[in-house]
């Protein structure tokens, strides 16, 4: 959990949310670290099962380089990983939001056959996931 923190709190001076009408700093670093938490609880699922997994990449990118390739590889196979909060659940419903913006874009959006787990992380509970 302290890496996701880690990488939330280094990655938000290097991205760019104007576009997205998000101008809460608070909540762009919420939104990252909910986002590797729930990369990290999938791939932990996964390698109970004796899967390969590769990631979450906790590069920091530069505002151009970002990477919008899956989140995680499962035994060499991509797969997106959407993590929503509990008590952004609460205030909004249940949801998962894709990004397709110019400047940001979910790959799996052009991939129909891709894979997605969708994340409901605990955020009043030690962050568990589900």
């Amino acid at each position: 959990m302290e890496r996701a923190r880690q990488f939330a709190e280094s990655v938000i001076d290097t991205v760019d949310y104007r576009d997205s009408n998000q101008p809460f700093r608070e909540k762009v670093l919420l939104d990252h670290f909910i986002s590797k938490i729930g990369e990290e609880a999938v791939g932990k699922v996964f390698r109970q099962y004796g899967c390969e997994v590769t990631g979450p990449d906790y590069q920091i990118y530069d505002g151009r380089q970002k990477s919008w390739d899956c989140d995680l590889r499962i035994d060499g196979i991509g797969l997106a990983v959407k993590t929503q909060s509990v008590s952004a659940a609460k205030k909004y419903g249940l949801s998962w939001t894709f990004q397709d913006a110019p400047k940001r874009r979910d790959i799996i959006l052009d991939q129909p056959e891709a894979w997605v787990c969708f994340v409901l992380c605990d955020d009043y509970n030690s962050h568990n996931c589900v």
